[in-house]
């Protein structure tokens, strides 16, 4: 118990510490993406985006190198909240699917927190072996799954079934669950099945 009390406070304020300044920027992306809805910068934006990237995989690699970039010196919150309120309505524009666009987010995020120099990943493993490696042997250890993540990096762009098939799929077995529902509620109800033949009575 008397080991519980020595630790758990000093645990809780850095929790708290690091909590509050998680909300602090995503109050300040907020503000900041209805400060460029409201200003109409988000529509001079998209034009632009559109213009240079007119395709979706030119986009993809834009974007993709854009957040391999950020990745070097943001950390994942502060890189979604201030490119997210841009990004988007360009992927809405250029016909997208969001769930490849979602996915491929995903897998450059996971990039970005174990490249260099501000890799949180990198951080937290210096910090689980206590000085038995130094930075340089961290860095030398981590570049073989880099270079792999790109890979399946470049498939999830050039292949997008990939990373669609089973959220796609999954929505269509729901769909034909939801439809398979409604034929048997439909079946075991005589006035629903009046108002499926004729229309609901006037």
């Amino acid at each position: 118990m008397r080991g519980l009390r020595s630790w758990l406070p000093t645990a809780l304020q850095d929790a708290a510490f690091v909590s509050s300044i998680m909300f602090m920027i995503l109050v300040g992306g907020l503000m900041l993406s209805r400060m460029l809805v409201a200003t109409g910068v988000i529509d001079h934006m998209v034009d632009g985006i559109t213009s240079v990237a007119d395709t979706p995989l030119k986009f993809m690699i834009m974007v993709s190198i854009l957040y391999l970039v950020l990745g070097c010196f943001l950390d994942t919150s502060s890189m979604l909240v201030v490119t997210l309120p841009f990004l988007f309505p360009a992927v809405v524009e250029l016909g997208i699917n969001p769930i490849w666009f979602g996915i491929v987010l995903v897998k450059l995020i996971e990039i970005a927190v174990i490249t260099p120099p501000v890799g949180f990943n990198i951080f937290a493993v210096m910090s689980a072996v206590k000085g038995q490696a130094t930075f340089a042997d961290v860095y030398k250890g981590v570049l073989p799954f880099i270079l792999l993540d790109l890979i399946v990096l470049a498939f999830l762009i050039m292949f997008p079934q990939l990373a669609t098939w089973l959220p796609e799929t999954m929505i269509r077995s729901q769909l034909l669950g939801r439809l398979c529902n409604d034929r048997d509620l439909k079946n075991r109800n005589p006035g629903l099945r009046f108002v499926a033949r004729f229309g609901p009575v006037k």
